[in-house]
């Protein structure tokens, strides 16, 4: 009885996992397709030059323009 339970809750969790990937993705592409259509190919380079990821914090940075 407690193993099935154990199952089932992992089941659970394990479904709830793929929910929020495939709702990730769901987002990943509307950003996606909201930056190809609306954003200029050159402002984009130039946002993509001043940015970079840092690892310590997880996150993108933003330099200051120069």
């Amino acid at each position: 009885m407690k193993q099935r339970r154990l199952e089932e809750d992992f089941d659970r969790e394990r479904n709830d996992m793929y929910d929020t990937i495939y709702e990730l993705n769901s987002q990943l592409k509307l950003k996606n397709y909201i930056i190809q259509h609306f954003v200029p190919e050159e402002e984009f380079k130039k946002i993509e030059k001043q940015t970079s990821w840092n690892e310590e914090i997880n996150d993108w940075v933003i330099k200051p323009p120069v």
